[in-house]
């Protein structure tokens, strides 16, 4: 099935690269990337074509390899996109040097039509490549947007949602995702290698909701009896634990270099 998807998309890739006509998926991927990257749809093209008409793929070898290829002419209105900055950063009160934080970071998600506790308000800090998980600096929010092309609410929303999907649809994205979940929040920037257990439980709640079939019963393992700061390694090895061991735990080897917390838990 594999090979026939392939034949398939380069047959579609060699009619769009002579001026054929394209799928309607096609059309659609190609205006993916073009959206993402604010690139011509030339540019766009050679990217989907290298990278087998797969966007997450696509957008990843784009942004690796911009430098090869002519600057994106910004389509957004810096402007505008620094109006919004300042609306929410008024928004926000005191605290913090010229970001948008607690209130403000409400206001923004409410204008959005996300509620804060949701996984999108996590896939935008990872859009934006935040550090801080309650504040957005100003040069985060100016270069994150830009990068995406987003200078109104809708078009933020937008991207939003695609990395969402792309993250739900690409194990390595996921894997990527993951990680920087855990180490975002104020409390992981103070503490770098481990994670209080209560934002520990919460993220993997939030994370792992639907990937996971015990993620109760670890969450409830690790608050009632472990009950210690959490560490990275702990994290991304529970990542590779549960993607590598069946539910019915035919895989496990007690013997393998698994962490001692995940050794016990079993």
């Amino acid at each position: 099935e594999d090979n026939n998807h392939n034949t398939m998309s380069a047959r579609g890739s060699s009619a769009a690269a002579a001026g054929g006509k394209m799928t309607a998926a096609q059309r659609k991927a190609l205006n993916d990337v073009q959206s993402v990257t604010g690139q011509t749809e030339r540019v766009a093209l050679d990217v989907l074509q290298k990278c087998n008409w797969r966007v997450d793929e696509a957008v990843d070898y784009y942004f690796t390899n911009s430098h090869k290829y002519p600057a994106a002419r910004p389509s957004i209105n810096a402007a505008q996109l620094e109006g919004m900055f300042e609306k929410y950063k008024a928004a926000s009160g005191g605290g913090y040097e010229d970001a948008v934080h607690d209130s403000g970071i409400l206001t923004f998600a409410e204008d959005l039509g996300i509620a804060p506790e949701d996984i999108e308000m996590l896939v935008m800090g990872f859009l934006l490549k935040q550090k801080d998980g309650i504040a957005i600096s100003r040069s985060e929010w100016m270069e994150g947007w830009t990068r995406l092309n987003c200078d109104t609410l809708d078009s933020m929303k937008q991207a939003i949602g695609r990395a969402k999907t792309q993250i739900d649809a690409s194990a390595d994205k996921f894997k990527e995702f993951y990680v920087y979940a855990f180490f975002y929040s104020k409390e992981a920037v103070d503490s770098v290698n481990t994670l209080p257990v209560d934002i520990a439980r919460a993220v993997w709640e939030l994370v792992l909701a639907g990937r996971y079939k015990y993620l109760g019963d670890w969450v409830n393992y690790i608050q009632t009896v472990y009950k210690r700061a959490i560490t990275r390694d702990t994290c991304t090895e529970l990542l590779n634990f549960i993607t590598s061991i069946n539910d019915d735990f035919s895989h496990y080897d007690p013997n393998s270099a698994c962490s001692t917390t995940i050794d016990e838990f079993v």
